[in-house]
């Protein structure tokens, strides 16, 4: 024990070290420390802000961001709101996510982002009302520095009417001279706004009303005309009210927006999404379902196929979730929705290193050597292609970290930890179990089952069969999605808005869809998602799913439709994440070739680049078949595939290599290539059917919202078994022959 004794210790720290840091905070109750979940999970709504900076310099217009930053903190803070989180991104982009925030709070949130609050006072024309109704007359000639505001008067009991005036253009005050704004009420309970000027702005104030009494002040903001009040004598002491048929939410609401500040230049929504409690409570539970089960049903094959050394990899995979949770309790990790897929498909991938061990280990037992040497022979042989297999994953993982937004980083974030960990209990902890075991003399042999068992399968033989299968499945699917075109690409990337609907009665997909067509929606696409949390997801590229969603209730009340969140993208954002998916995709290949043309040759690389691009083809070509729209979340799993199916390459890989310096004097390369293949079928087929048991679970448990990626898994996870088989190994044949 004392040879394992550094091992024994680290194992038992990071144990009680990611025990504490997860389940620390909970105990405490200290809810800002540990994991924090993301705004999908626990709901509220996110903006991205695109602030105008026509005309401003450099340095004005880092100056206009910041201040625009401030504002919008200052505002969103004094709603109450708990730990908002506003910041600027790129240039001209603010990032706005206020958590716990109901469909009911969403609108206020929206009017206090985008007021810009801009105040003025200005004097009305002082024969306004003579010369307003000669504004008819062709020979009339307005008053320079003037222009005429409209005025809606409303009054209890009276019907609302509307006032012309000339207003001066020239500000005799704006709001900058503001120290208070507070809400108040008048005589008959009716709510405004009471303002106090700071010691500047209260002696402008008096001059003006001192020397204009008997003159109309008209008080605007946001270039609108709010009230016109006489001016009957000086107003000393800097007070003024702005009064209108407020509401009282409303007008606290512009009291919060001038106490803080105009916004100085316009504000426009790039992005917006929200997400209802309700439906991030919903997501957490059925993404725990998923992954409870993904675990018991990898966890059951392990014991059934490997016995006593699948249950020393279910010891580790039990390991592994506590030290993930316990990682991401220290980084204070934002988990996410694609963040708990992220977890959960670690689960399966945490086990593909055991796979390679115990199937190595089996190996190195036919040979006659005893266990103890069988085990050391198995973990050292095994440790660079497991290396291999994960940093290429990991790149991926990188990628989508640096080039993806919002949730999906969080997808990035459970994937890098997950990997980092099982690689430690994979070569670490359950190679300390089987040292102490066989060393102490009570672990003397091991049995597992096998499948494919010395299997002489001619491969390469018929990968002229499979040249044109491939080449017909790749122009299928490539003719697939330019067929459907814009169509086959979601709201993230093109523009547009969806919403998703709790409802208590299906109404059919396509009388709602011939509805919003005749609603004016464009490109409207109604799609329901089953157990456990049904909901109605319509998705639409022109119009308001707003506006529809009221015609929805008017048309089918009994149908109880009820919003659970709403996403809407701008065209520009759109394109933006459209090109960094594509970028992405693109470094994702290049790593990948680099990185393998450093391990092996240049010729392994091209047939495993080859391969991946087959796989990202024809999985996407298969997903839009089955009518789904690509969105981020379709994008993260096409990335995960690229740095995932490689690793079944690289496995084959690693053994070619072994045989070209072991046995290539008798062999030809071609039999080579088949004896690789036969040899390590069993391990290909076993990595990937962990991985699907796990996927699998992610389709029927997980729940509508991450559907669409846990579906593109499994298409790819299929096309990688086939295409490392029939496109990666046969690659390196034809330009072996070349050479």
């Amino acid at each position: 024990m004392k040879a394992y004794g550094s091992r024994i210790l680290l194992t038992l720290a990071l144990t009680i070290g990611s025990l504490w840091a997860f389940l620390g905070p909970i105990i405490s109750k200290k809810p800002n420390e540990g994991v924090q979940l993301g705004l999908d999970l626990k709901g509220g709504v996110s903006y991205e802000l695109e602030i105008d900076l026509e005309g401003l310099s450099g340095e004005d217009a880092a100056d206009a961001v910041d201040r625009a930053v401030e504002i919008i903190q200052n505002r969103v803070n004094q709603t109450g709101v708990v730990e908002p989180e506003i910041f600027p991104v790129g240039r001209n982009r603010i990032e706005v996510r206020i958590p716990a925030v109901n469909q009911q709070r969403r609108e206020t949130f929206r009017s206090l982002i985008l007021s810009t609050a801009y105040l003025e006072f200005k004097l009305v024309h002082p024969q306004s009302a003579s010369l307003v109704p000669r504004r008819e007359d062709p020979d009339f000639i307005p008053p320079p520095g003037y222009e005429l505001k409209e005025l809606v008067i409303e009054e209890p009991g009276q019907a609302p009417r509307t006032q012309y005036l000339y207003v001066r253009q020239r500000a005799e005050l704006t709001g900058s001279a503001l120290d208070r704004a507070v809400v108040a009420y008048d005589n008959f309970n009716r709510p405004y706004v009471a303002l106090e000027f700071n010691s500047d702005g209260a002696r402008v104030f008096e001059d003006v009303t001192g020397a204009h009494v008997g003159e109309r002040l008209a008080i605007v903001l946001d270039g609108a005309l709010r009230s016109a009040p006489d001016i009957r004598e000086k107003i000393e002491g800097g007070r003024a009210q702005i009064t209108g048929d407020f509401t009282r939410q409303e007008a606290t609401e512009l009291a919060i927006v001038l106490k803080s500040g105009s916004l100085p230049t316009k504000v426009a929504i790039a992005e917006e999404r929200s997400v209802d409690p309700t439906l991030g409570r919903a997501s957490i539970r059925s993404g725990v379902m998923a992954g409870v089960a993904g675990m018991i049903v990898v966890m059951v094959f392990m014991i059934v196929y490997y016995r006593f050394s699948g249950l020393v990899a279910d010891i580790a995979l039990l390991l592994d979730v506590v030290l993930m949770l316990g990682g991401l309790a220290l980084l204070k990790a934002v988990l996410t929705l694609p963040g708990i897929a992220g977890f959960i498909l670690t689960i399966g991938m945490a086990v593909d290193a055991n796979v390679l061990i115990y199937e190595r280990m089996r190996e190195e037992l036919r040979t006659g050597k005893s266990l103890a040497a069988a085990v050391e022979a198995a973990y050292h042989k095994v440790f660079w292609t497991i290396f291999d297999s994960n940093i290429t994953t990991l790149l991926t993982a990188a990628i989508l970290w640096f080039k993806a937004t919002g949730p999906v980083r969080g997808f990035a974030v459970t994937l890098t930890i997950g990997l980092l960990v099982s690689m430690f209990t994979a070569l670490v902890v359950t190679r300390l179990i089987f040292d102490i075991l066989v060393s102490s003399g009570r672990l003397k042999k091991v049995s597992m089952l096998q499948i494919m068992e010395n299997s002489r399968i001619d491969f390469v033989g018929k990968r002229r069969i499979a040249y044109l299968g491939t080449s017909i499945l790749v122009l299928l699917s490539i003719g697939v999605v330019l067929y459907r075109g814009p169509n086959a690409l979601g709201v993230d990337f093109t523009g547009g808005e969806a919403i998703r609907l709790a409802f208590t009665q299906r109404v059919p997909s396509d009388q709602l869809e011939a509805l919003a067509s005749q609603s004016g929606m464009l490109g409207v696409r109604a799609t329901y998602h089953g157990e456990p949390d049904p909901f109605l997801e319509i998705r639409a590229k022109g119009g308001s799913v707003e506006s529809f969603e009221k015609v929805l209730a008017e048309k089918y009340p009994d149908a109880g439709f009820q919003r659970l969140s709403i996403d809407t993208v701008g065209s520009t954002v759109g394109k933006e994440l459209k090109t960094q998916a594509l970028v992405a995709m693109g470094w994702s290949l290049v790593g990948m070739l680099i990185y393998i043309s450093m391990r092996f040759e240049f010729r392994f690389a091209v047939g495993a680049v080859l391969a991946l691009f087959h796989d990202v083809i024809v999985t996407t070509g298969v997903f839009v078949m089955t009518g789904r729209e690509i969105s981020l979340p379709v994008v993260a799993a096409l990335l995960t595939i690229v740095g995932y199916s490689v690793n079944d390459t690289i496995v084959i890989y690693d053994r070619i290599r072994e045989n070209m310096g072991a046995v290539l004097q008798r062999m030809s390369f071609y039999d080579l290539l088949n004896t690789s293949l036969n040899q390590t079928l069993s391990r290909t087929l076993l990595t990937s059917l962990t991985v699907i048991f796990v996927v699998l679970c992610l389709v029927l448990f997980g729940g509508g919202v991450i559907n669409d990626f846990a579906l593109t898994m499994l298409i790819g996870l299929i096309s990688g078994v086939y295409s490392t088989i029939y496109i990666a190994t046969p690659v390196l044949l034809a330009m072996h022959k070349k050479e």
